[in-house]
């Protein structure tokens, strides 16, 4: 474009000079100088008339100019310069498409987390709170303002002045019963902080069952070693009477059996762990099964003076049979365990929609409120001094509870202390379900 209004510029001083000279050769007549003076105005007035109309011609490519079709205007300056200005508007628009999407991705993250997220400013006030924290927190956290407003907890907070300091730091907080990690880092370039908020109350529950576990199964084992070794060095050591030897012996074996049924219960509950306890499904009635159970631990009701009875109608269920017995097993032992002399032991088998209900009742001591919730956990007893005189493991719960989920149930207790128990389990009745 300055090119063409360069040689139009040009051209017109070109014309101005020859028509300058040619008029003045026509006054050269005239001479002097009024004929110049005349000749000089004559060529400038030329001379604009042509540099305006070159001018105009030159023009009229920037008058059908239009950005989006620069080639039509047959200027390769501007078309260039319009396709670059064109590449750079696109490559904005994609780069902040890019920037909105990865933007909405990380809010969707953020606000569909179970862990409360908290973003500060250099000097502690929130910059984002998604929806996890503010339901951790009790409250929503007001943008803008001092974190401390949203939790007043001294160690949250204390956290969280130390990663504004630059440095990384945790603490537990207790919020509505439940016990969250606390983990502030400090944010790279302008300052500020991160902190998460993780409910670890499952985890520690499991650490502290996972140790009360380890404690137990050391207690467990050891117990009847030490009788079992007391016993033999006193017989090996010739102290034993002879009249002894045989009671001696008895509790040996008494003390054996103990411990092999402890380690066969440990062993089959680190199956249920480790999901390789498979299930040998088949088509069964429950109330024969549980009559089979019955009868197998009438012997020892009998011996306590301990009344059983069943009652229900036929119920088929696609189980593992003999788990199924194992777990209807353990709860009539227990119960006749913990009956009173002349008491009743009374199983029930019935339906409730897709699960069969197997429900074991005694008439014995009963369990305190505060230790109901507990039951369930291995080695946990609610009177282990009763426990262990009577023989259990502290393991027969536990497992019932681990055949009842593999089958994809459940189980519960209802107990009033001093008037007796009931262990309800649950199971999926039909085919697939459950492990």
């Amino acid at each position: 474009m300055r090119r063409r209004a360069h040689l139009a510029a040009v051209a017109a001083a070109a014309i101005g000079i020859a028509l300058y000279a040619g008029l003045r050769a026509l006054a050269g007549g005239a001479g002097g100088i009024g004929g110049e003076i005349v000749a000089a105005f004559a060529a400038l007035a030329a001379a604009a008339a042509a540099a305006r109309r070159l001018a105009g011609r030159a023009a009229k490519p920037l008058e059908r100019y239009d950005p989006e079709r620069p080639d039509d205007a047959g200027i390769r300056e501007l078309a260039g310069l319009s396709r670059r200005y064109r590449d750079l508007l696109r490559e904005a628009e994609r780069e902040a498409g890019v920037a909105r999407g990865r933007a909405e991705a990380l809010d969707a993250v953020a606000e569909n987390m179970r862990e409360g997220l908290l973003v500060l400013r250099r000097e502690g006030a929130v910059a984002y709170a998604n929806e996890a924290a503010a339901r951790i927190l009790g409250g929503p956290a007001t943008l803008g303002e001092d974190v401390s407003r949203a939790c007043r907890d001294a160690d949250f907070l204390r956290a969280v002045r130390r990663a504004l300091r630059g440095e990384a730091s945790e603490a537990r907080l207790a919020r509505g019963g439940e016990s969250y990690g606390v983990y502030a880092s400090p944010t790279r370039g302008e300052g500020g902080a991160t902190v998460f908020l993780v409910n670890e109350t499952e985890r520690l529950k499991a650490e502290r069952q996972r140790a009360e576990f380890s404690a137990n199964v050391s207690h467990e084992l050891k117990t009847p070693l030490t009788t079992i070794a007391a016993l033999a060095e006193l017989i090996e050591g010739g102290i034993a009477k002879p009249e002894d030897i045989a009671g001696f012996a008895a509790k040996i074996s008494a003390q054996a059996a103990r411990l092999r049924a402890t380690i066969e219960d440990i062993m089959r509950l680190s199956a249920f762990d480790e999901g390789a306890a498979r299930l040998n499904r088949e088509r069964f009635e429950l109330i024969d099964l549980a009559s089979e159970i019955l009868e197998a631990h009438r012997d020892r009701a009998d011996r306590k003076g301990v009344r059983l009875r069943i009652e229900g109608g036929g119920t088929e269920a696609f189980a593992d049979r003999a788990l199924i017995g194992e777990l209807i097993g353990n709860l009539v032992e227990n119960a006749i365990r913990y009956s009173r002399e002349g008491g009743e032991v009374r199983v029930e088998i019935a339906e409730e929609g897709e699960f069969a209900i197997i429900a074991v009742r005694d008439e014995g001591v009963g369990i305190e409120a505060d230790r109901l919730p507990r039951i369930f956990e291995r080695f946990y007893r609610a009177d282990p001094s009763r426990d262990r005189r009577t023989g259990g493991t502290g393991l027969g719960l536990a497992i019932v509870k681990h055949i009842a989920e593999c089958h994809g149930g459940s189980a519960e207790i209802r107990s009033e202390f001093g008037a007796g128990t009931e262990v309800v389990a649950r199971i999926a009745r039909g085919e697939g379900a459950g492990g």
